[in-house]
């Protein structure tokens, strides 16, 4: 989704001009970005439009990678964020003096000064993710709810003062907003449940291009030779529902469990050996590992506690594997016709679908519709979708 809304913008000659910290289209970066330093950079940073429609700050962005390097603690780590979005909003203002624009597109936790100095012109906030408020009031009643995955600490650096004063901030962009893009119903109602009111929320779920030149039926197919494999994605973690997939693992002994991604940092040593007695966990895997874990992934068992939106729903539904995830993340499944919503502690319920996905008829019919869901869930999609829901700006 990187510069995803700049790009269809700039389609439709909407775009005016592009704010940002680091951008590789421009000189000296568009020059240096194949280098063997600058690379891993240099596709995440490119935007693909004219360079005269962007403003960036190198200089600005290279101040927040040093403090970041230098945030040891939750408390710095929130203060860097705090001064990253005050110092970005106070460039972004003085630009915005020559620039007639009648609308600001603009993102959460980086948008509080920019709205408050907004002038005549109107916002449009992209609320990507959860409110962190409600996220943290999830993640520490799990926590609580299963103090044996997590280190002490991990509860107290979520208290931190640091913390709550960056919620009161994201609190107070909701306020200056005009109109707020949200990714999933999960987001919407988060939103409501925190006073925002109804009518400038617009639900405008992502859409991400993976390839899908894949042959599924013979897919389908050749994994029916394979072990029935379910694997999760991403930080082995308390907050990602770890501790419920092993639950699963646990109890479902006629499957294989593979966890994909790093280990967290929160998670006792006693936690970890018993986790690696019944999952498998194979560490982080670049984009060739993992489209092979795919390949022989049956079933993603994404449980994750507090999400906005997850990019690996959309790129399982696109290879046309089942999900079953939490209403969290999985805005874009269909129960029951291209996956799975359910409570990431349920474990007798997932074993269930776990079971009829074996059956070979009925895994085929979920695959198959998870395949076609995906169309839905494609950045031409989302392109269309966004536009349309803002059609008041064309």
């Amino acid at each position: 989704m990187q510069y995803a809304v700049a790009r269809i913008f700039d389609s439709q000659q909407l775009l005016s001009k592009l704010y940002t910290d680091l951008c590789f289209d421009k000189f000296p970066f568009s020059v240096i970005k194949d280098s063997t330093f600058f690379s891993k950079y240099g596709s995440t940073r490119k935007v693909n439009i004219d360079p005269r429609h962007i403003e960036h700050f190198p200089l600005l962005a290279y101040q927040y990678y040093q403090n970041k390097q230098n945030a040891n603690t939750v408390a710095l780590e929130y203060q860097n964020y705090m001064w990253m979005e005050e110092q970005f909003g106070k460039k972004v203002i003085n630009q915005l003096k020559s620039d007639g624009s009648e609308y600001l597109y603009v993102f959460n936790t980086a948008s509080r000064i920019i709205g408050k100095c907004k002038g005549e012109k109107k916002i449009i906030l992209e609320q990507c993710s959860l409110p962190f408020g409600q996220y943290r009031k999830a993640i520490i009643s799990e926590f609580e709810k299963n103090s044996g995955w997590c280190k002490p600490e991990a509860i107290y650096s979520f208290l931190d003062e640091s913390v709550e004063q960056f919620i009161l901030h994201e609190r107070e962009e909701w306020i200056n907003a005009e109109f707020i893009i949200v990714p999933s119903v999960s987001v919407k109602d988060s939103l409501i449940s925190e006073g925002v009111n109804l009518s400038k929320i617009i639900l405008v779920p992502y859409g991400i291009n993976f390839s899908t030149d894949i042959d599924l039926p013979d897919q389908i197919d050749r994994k029916r030779f394979l072990p029935f494999t379910v694997s999760t994605v991403g930080y082995l973690e308390l907050r990602k529902g770890i501790h419920h997939f092993l639950n699963v693992a646990k109890a479902y002994p006629s499957a294989q469990f593979r966890a994909i991604g790093k280990q967290g940092n929160l998670i006792p040593d006693d936690k970890l050996s018993e986790l690696k007695k019944y999952v498998e966990l194979t560490g982080h895997l670049d984009r060739l590992s993992l489209s092979k874990e795919f390949q022989r992934t049956h079933v993603l068992l994404f449980l994750t506690i507090g999400e906005g939106s997850a990019t690996v729903v959309y790129e399982a539904l696109s290879l046309g594997i089942p999900v079953i995830t939490t209403k969290e993340a999985g805005s874009i499944i269909e129960h029951e016709v291209n996956g799975f919503i359910i409570e990431p502690d349920n474990t007798s319920l997932i074993i269930y679908y776990l079971e009829k996905l074996k059956d070979p008829d009925f895994y085929r019919y979920i695959s198959m519709n998870a395949l076609t869901r995906s169309q839905y869930g494609n950045f031409e999609a989302y392109r269309n979708r966004l536009l349309e829901n803002l059609n008041f700006v064309l």
